[in-house]
């Protein structure tokens, strides 16, 4: 193959790679955000609940509204265990990383080179492979262990 073209399948790759950056970086944000807003959910109804029973006048009021806060923290609790969003964020952003380090060498490599060998397009679509198998491979042991647990939850 000549140095033209694998030119333009690096540059092509490189495209790819830049493609999949964003996405992934826009993915690990909205996760981030969403792990984010069910933190500070269950921060407000752990307040709530600890304030509903410091209410006095309430009476026998206080502990039914209290169970009812309780109730839904415990299904915010198992929703977030269930999704599993602070592993997935920081699963995002190791695979943001790999893929900015990649995208890098192979900027810098076609910066510096007028006719690329096919040696290092190789070389490279090799280290893009691995990143997308490591990111399956994690996605699948996580998929994994929510249904692990849930099975578990299920049997309790």
């Amino acid at each position: 193959m000549n140095s033209e073209e694998v030119n333009k399948k690096l540059v092509e790759l490189f495209n790819i790679i830049q493609i999949e950056m964003l996405t992934s970086t826009k993915a690990g944000s909205d996760l981030r955000d969403k792990a984010r807003k069910i933190k500070i959910t269950t921060i407000v109804l752990s307040a709530l609940i600890t304030i509903v029973l410091g209410l006095t006048f309430l009476q026998d009021y206080a502990k039914w509204i209290a169970i009812i806060f309780s109730g839904i923290l415990t299904a915010v609790n198992s929703w977030e265990a269930y999704t599993g969003y602070d592993k997935r964020v920081q699963q995002e952003i190791l695979t943001t990383n790999l893929l900015k380090n990649l995208f890098k060498d192979i900027h810098l490599y076609l910066a510096g080179n007028t006719s690329p060998e096919q040696i290092y397009y190789d070389d490279f679509k090799k280290r893009y492979d691995e990143i997308q198998e490591q990111y399956i491979t994690e996605r699948k042991i996580q998929e994994n262990e929510n249904e692990r647990s849930n099975k578990e939850a299920d049997v309790k």
